[in-house]
């Protein structure tokens, strides 16, 4: 069974992992993988007020999507990160001319009016859309009492990252703070950018000035008097004080489930384990100090040998493992 080995570095790294699967069936263009980067501005946290442009793009890996092990490792296959694929060599432009490895929203709509299998528009503004700003919504309500509150007048900008699977389903992949601002994109994304960008100051500037008239509480696709082309998708209208928000911290924190750091929870882990793969034999985990660097979590990426098939024996796995060193910190690439 390849399942065994994945648990047993999972073990040696004391249970600090993290496992991700991917989608099985994603969508691609001119069959190569995309995502799509949105932006995001949330403009007050509490009561949260957030705030999307209405135009996300679609970045693209250089080369054809594959499930063969040779190119489980290909950054130019398997990820569409735009500081990563303008690497390729592949995409040499000038600097008049968009990026290969970009396609704006209108383009992507219309290649995908020639989908078969569904009716791409109306799929995208009744189903993928609505479920994008949704996912929005809640994450910013999901971590806004962690956060608190900014001075007035501030803003944060966020490029969230979502998977569309080949029914146009969107998958969350992750929400980056400080987004890729492309000022060195092709000129079709670098006219969005800068677009978005001023309108971002312009409505602040209007908030600040309280010449930009928000609606009552509620949730929203719109935008409003003030706004430019940002859509308003989320206010509140409760002003939480700060006690509030300390209890509020504290009772969800209670109510978190125990850490799977501490021993009990791990030997329980391994028991239930062993007893489901029929091993009794434990697995000598290394000690940290006398490998000389801190263990840190290890990505378990699991990947279907066969996109059609959903049984746990047709899967493999790949394991990312991302040492850090002690008392230095890795820094993340650009996004």
């Amino acid at each position: 069974s390849e399942l065994l080995p994945l648990l047993q570095e999972a073990e040696r790294a004391d249970w600090n992992v993290i496992v991700q699967k991917y989608v099985e069936r994603p969508l691609l263009v001119a069959n190569r993988k995309c995502d799509l980067r949105l932006w995001v501005v949330v403009t007050c946290w509490n009561p949260a007020v957030v705030w999307v442009w209405p135009e996300p793009y679609l970045r693209l890996a250089s080369r054809h999507f594959s499930w063969e092990h040779a190119q489980i490792n290909d950054p130019f296959v398997h990820l569409t990160n735009r500081t990563v694929q303008r690497h390729d060599g592949v995409d040499a432009k000038e600097p008049d001319q968009d990026e290969a490895h970009i396609m704006m929203l209108p383009a992507f709509l219309k290649w995908a009016e020639e989908l078969e299998h569904l009716n791409a528009i109306s799929c995208w503004k009744e189903r993928t859309w609505p479920k994008i700003l949704e996912v929005v919504r809640t994450c910013v309500l999901s971590c806004k009492e962690d956060v608190g509150a900014h001075p007035s007048g501030c803003f944060e900008l966020f490029g969230f990252d979502f998977l569309l699977d080949s029914d146009f389903t969107p998958w969350l992949l992750e929400a980056n703070c400080s987004p890729d601002l492309c000022e060195d994109a092709g000129p079709s994304l670098r006219r969005m950018t800068e677009t978005a960008l001023k309108q971002i100051f312009e409505l602040m500037q209007g908030i600040s000035d309280e010449n930009v008239a928000l609606p009552g509480a509620g949730k929203f696709d719109c935008s409003v008097p003030g706004s430019g082309d940002w859509h308003l998708i989320l206010r509140e209208e409760t002003l939480r004080g700060t006690k509030e928000l300390e209890l509020r911290r504290a009772v969800r924190a209670s109510r978190r489930p125990p850490s799977v750091s501490t021993s009990e929870s791990r030997s329980q882990h391994r028991d239930v384990l062993r007893a489901t793969l029929g091993c009794s034999s434990s697995v000598k985990r290394p000690e940290p100090k006398e490998m000389g660097f801190a263990l840190q979590p290890k990505e378990l990426i699991l990947s279907p040998k066969d996109p059609g098939r959903r049984t746990s024996e047709s899967l493999r796995a790949h394991v990312r493992i991302a040492p850090r060193w002690q008392g230095c910190q890795t820094v993340e690439g650009a996004r």
